[in-house]
């Protein structure tokens, strides 16, 4: 990866090292920036007679702007002048919000017209922390939420706001065993008892069936999240 100076020029001092095989890497950083409309500063000469002009109060309507951005080569820009920019205005009844799902959309864009206009280097895509930019894939697994008991839905269906229709989540991955075979979370469809067929097992048989029958006893929560010590 190229090191740069203070200048913004590559740094001679600091040449990077590409062994055979090797292409140089460009870091492209995620940039989000969301600007408001009353985002400014009105400075201008008045004459003595003019009067303060009210304005509306609050910062205005939003617009969000995201885009990549390299050291190297500014805005990432395909050869015949594609982008992966997008324009955004976040909120109710506007554009919604920039969820998960159209981060990764963007993302795809820009793999592909990164890839597509510099071959000959390897691409990196750096984000921050956000939440949108973490989310896990919907049939993960995820011990949060998870009932020590066995349940016939979990995730648990829920109801969106302003509807009477349940949506039922998709049902989590197997894990993995400690001897590396797969884990269903869900009893098996010819179950014995036909009442549990495809019911969720809960934390505490899962855990048996790893063999770890002491910490299947256990409370899955103390109330107040107050334990006795041990």
């Amino acid at each position: 990866m190229t090191i740069f100076n203070e200048h913004g020029v590559p740094d001679p001092q600091r040449p990077i090292l590409i062994l055979p095989g090797e292409k140089p890497v460009i870091v492209w950083f995620h940039d989000k920036s969301i600007f408001y409309s009353n985002d400014r500063q009105l400075v201008h000469w008045v004459g003595p007679d003019e009067h303060a002009t009210p304005y509306k109060k609050g910062e205005g309507s939003t617009l969000m702007v995201a885009d990549f951005v390299s050291a190297r080569f500014g805005w990432l820009k395909g050869k015949n002048g594609e982008s992966a920019r997008v324009t955004f205005k976040p909120g109710v009844n506007r554009d919604g919000w920039f969820t998960c799902a159209r981060v990764v959309q963007q993302l795809e864009d820009a793999v592909k017209i990164a890839k597509e206009t510099y071959p000959e280097y390897t691409h990196i895509f750096i984000y921050d922390n956000a939440p949108s930019h973490t989310k896990r894939p919907e049939d993960a697994v995820s011990a949060r939420l998870m009932p020590k008991g066995e349940v016939q839905y979990f995730p648990r269906p829920y109801t969106p706001k302003g509807s009477t229709e349940k949506v039922f989540l998709p049902r989590m991955e197997p894990g993995k065993l400690p001897d590396g075979t797969a884990q269903s979370f869900y009893w098996p469809d010819d179950h014995e008892r036909t009442d549990r067929r495809g019911w969720f097992k809960g934390m505490a048989q899962i855990l048996r069936e790893r063999g770890l029958h002491n910490v299947a006893a256990k409370r899955a929560e103390c109330p107040g999240f107050k334990c006795e010590p041990g």
